[in-house]
């Protein structure tokens, strides 16, 4: 039944994920990162390669994921 849940949940916020106007420069890692908001606050950032080609995993939270999601 949590299942369910979450995909309802899911479904319901991609709805409302917006890429906001504007990109930092992150030097450290050279990438882009794009903010994506949902209803008034920013939920994630699109990294983006430096030349733009390539979109760029985000490997802390691809590690939380996995320790915590299933």
């Amino acid at each position: 039944m949590q299942n369910d849940r979450v995909k309802r949940e899911f479904s319901s916020v991609v709805g409302t994920l917006r890429v906001l106007n504007g990109a930092e420069y992150r030097e450290r890692e050279a990438v882009w990162a794009i903010p994506i908001a949902s209803r008034g606050a920013i939920v994630a950032h699109l990294k983006v390669s430096r030349d733009g080609t390539r979109v760029m995993p985000n490997y802390p939270e691809e590690q939380e994921m996995r320790a915590y999601g299933q």
